[in-house]
């Protein structure tokens, strides 16, 4: 909730700064894959590592190359199913399912980043990013004996990435994007984000 709150104040202070300094501001969402990098290796359990990803954002171009840029991004989730005896490992330890279970890893973030980018033309600009963000993990577990979490993580870990603008009208833009969130977390090393959305500048 509060990484909400933080995002929601900033998009609307960043407004009035950008309508008062007459700079031009941007919001956008992107939806896409996120595939998850873990420690996890399988034995007979099921391991799935990929799951839809989102995020929401919103930034403020400095200059014609330059825009400083805050986002909320959910990966959602890697899972691992087993039955009693099923066997697995996390970071080389030895574990193994006592009954039907699946262990679901959540992972979201809240991050900042510096974004540089250069128009080809009117209607193609290419850009990288390099930021950091404070992100949260969580696994949680569902079987007949527990259901909810049963662990948890955060920190801050640094993020980078790139991307395509296509401009559609003045106003309105397509993106597409590819980007690695580092974590350092026991399970979950990095989540790559593969993802398109629409960008409305204001």
């Amino acid at each position: 909730m509060k990484k909400y709150i933080l995002f929601i104040f900033f998009i609307f202070y960043s407004s009035q700064f950008v309508y008062s300094a007459d700079m031009n501001g941007y919001v956008g969402g992107n939806l896409g894959q996120a595939d998850h990098d873990t420690s996890i290796t399988t034995g007979t359990a099921t391991l799935d590592e990929e799951d839809l990803g989102w995020k929401i954002y919103g930034g403020v171009n400095i200059n014609e190359y330059l825009a400083v840029e805050i986002q909320y991004a959910d990966f959602g989730a890697s899972t691992l199913n087993g039955v009693n005896g099923s066997t697995f490992t996390v970071a080389g330890t030895a574990l193994q399912f006592i009954t039907t279970a699946e262990l679901s890893g959540d992972a979201d973030s809240l991050g900042f980043s510096a974004v540089a980018g250069y128009d080809i033309n009117e209607y193609i600009r290419p850009f990288v990013k390099l930021g950091g963000h404070a992100w949260d993990f969580e696994i949680n577990a569902t079987s007949a004996n527990v259901n909810g979490t049963i662990a948890s993580d955060d920190g801050f870990s640094l993020f980078f990435g790139g991307g395509l603008k296509i401009k559609v009208t003045d106003n309105f833009s397509a993106v597409v994007e590819i980007e690695q969130y580092q974590f350092d977390s026991l399970v979950l090393d990095s989540v790559n984000l593969f993802s398109a959305g629409i960008l409305i500048t204001f």
